[in-house]
């Protein structure tokens, strides 16, 4: 099932493009032991027997994804693949498999495979031109052999200058048959700045007829359908996107639709209560966010997920430390000022002592902007509602982490919600805040930068007390 959009030769070739990855997906990959002779742009599976619960054999068979089909990168900028492995049970088993990646032309891009995420590697750009990466998945099957799954890959771009991203959320996605699930892809620059609303001919595309997808932009719904009770269904999920410097983008989604009867798990990562795939964070100014697991009823099933968490990142310059209640955690970057922007994959995967569920979710992290807009006061801002003064708020521009003064962006605009008062003040950068009653509220700035045309936005959260 293919979505539609806008444009007529670059989307004809992003979907032309997903339309093979989806009938390479749906031809899976050998028998066996899983071997593949050549490698696959969609998905490939083997399988395996081992002692069912009577004793007899029972065969499972294993599918790996590669997270992305087509990427571009910037030169001495990096990008992070992933790849994942799931089980004919629709469990995600990337941390039992090894992997091998290899570039076609080092002197272009190489690859190197991380050390703390399972399955992921970290492709950096050397010189401008086109490499193929691939990847060759061996995981351990249920009878303790190892099984080579079909090779993966992807066609790198790298890029001289304005290189472009693609995030989603999940990698994986388990769904219970009858659920309906909303998801996003985000178009990131290479200073991690959200620009898919710059573009308009995305498409999306289903593998499977029991993955049902309907979409609209970057938006994309899908709906699960199984009413089996014995096995699962498979498929991949891709989308793809012409990036404003005319680069063809696509990035793949492993969806499970499990036996019928059962319950699927998301994680989900929120900032300031809203779900996100991908943040940019600057040295000082510490990230927290929040993370929460929910049941395909609608249930919010965090309580449930009482093990170990993880936090998994590529970067060698990014910390997570998980706040002292709940599911929160704070990201914080050690990349010096001046240093170009870093962008690397940070993987959460929750566990638990009751459930044999492990929901994962990824976050594009972007460390050290070329440009950005901050907030240098309290955070959360409060501010007294008597005597009722107009207080001032400032969004201040940096560049590589050092602070300029307002005139470097222009297009200023400030929004707000809540009960406060807004007025102008000193500069366009700064306003006047009345609170007209007790709550919450926020601000968020934005401008443009004069010299690139980026837009930057920061929001500021407060209450009035």
């Amino acid at each position: 099932m293919i979505g539609t959009g806008t444009g007529s030769k670059p989307l004809a070739w992003v979907a032309a493009a997903l339309t093979a990855m989806v009938l390479a997906a749906c031809g899976g990959g050998g028998g066996g032991d899983g071997a593949g002779a050549n490698p696959s742009s969609g998905s490939g599976s083997g399988s395996s027997s081992g002692p069912g619960s009577n004793g007899s054999p029972t065969t499972v068979s294993y599918t790996v994804t590669l997270g992305q089909s087509a990427g571009q990168v910037g030169v001495g900028r990096t990008l992070t693949l992933a790849a994942v492995v799931v089980d004919s049970n629709g469990r995600d088993v990337t941390a039992q498999g090894s992997y091998a990646w290899t570039s076609s032309d080092p002197a272009v891009a190489t690859v190197t495979p991380s050390a703390n995420v399972a399955g992921a590697a970290v492709v950096t750009g050397i010189a401008a031109g086109t490499v193929t990466v691939q990847v060759a998945a061996t995981i351990n099957g249920a009878d303790g052999k190892a099984i080579a799954l079909p090779v993966q890959a992807a066609t790198i771009t790298v890029a001289a200058s304005h290189n472009y991203s693609l995030a989603v959320s999940h990698p994986l996605l388990t769904l219970a048959n009858g659920e309906t699930r909303q998801i996003r892809a985000t178009l990131l620059d290479g200073d991690g700045i959200d620009v898919s609303a710059a573009v308009h001919d995305w498409a999306w595309a289903s593998s499977a007829a029991g993955i049902q997808l309907s979409a609209d932009r970057e938006r994309a719904t899908l709906h699960g359908v199984n009413p089996s009770t014995s096995s699962t269904v498979e498929g991949t999920v891709t989308v793809g996107v012409t990036a404003p410097n005319g680069a063809a983008l696509a990035a793949r989604i492993a969806v499970v639709v499990l036996k019928n009867g059962s319950y699927g798990y998301t994680l989900e990562l929120l900032r300031n209560g809203t779900p996100i795939d991908a943040i940019a964070i600057l040295n000082g100014y510490p990230a927290t966010l929040s993370a929460r697991v929910m049941r395909s009823d609608g249930t919010d099933a965090t309580a449930q997920f009482d093990g170990q968490w993880s936090y998994a990142s590529t970067s060698p310059s990014l910390s997570v430390v998980q706040t002292a209640s709940g599911r929160g955690f704070t990201l914080n970057t050690s990349r010096p000022n001046g240093a170009d922007p870093l962008q690397s994959l940070l993987k959460i995967t929750a566990t638990s002592k009751q459930l044999d569920a492990t929901p994962s979710a990824g976050l594009t992290v972007t460390e050290q902007p070329t440009w950005a807009l901050v907030y240098d006061g309290p955070q959360p801002l409060r501010i007294a509602t008597m005597p009722p003064l107009p207080i001032p708020v400032t969004a201040t521009v940096r560049h590589r982490g050092t602070a300029l003064t307002f005139v470097e962006c222009e297009a200023w605009d400030w929004q707000q919600s809540g009960n406060i008062a807004v007025t102008p003040a000193t500069h366009p950068g700064q306003v006047g805040v009345t609170p007209l009653t007790p709550g919450e509220f926020s601000l968020t700035a934005s401008c443009s930068v004069r010299q690139s045309g980026q837009r930057l936005s920061v929001t500021i959260n407060g209450s009035a007390i």
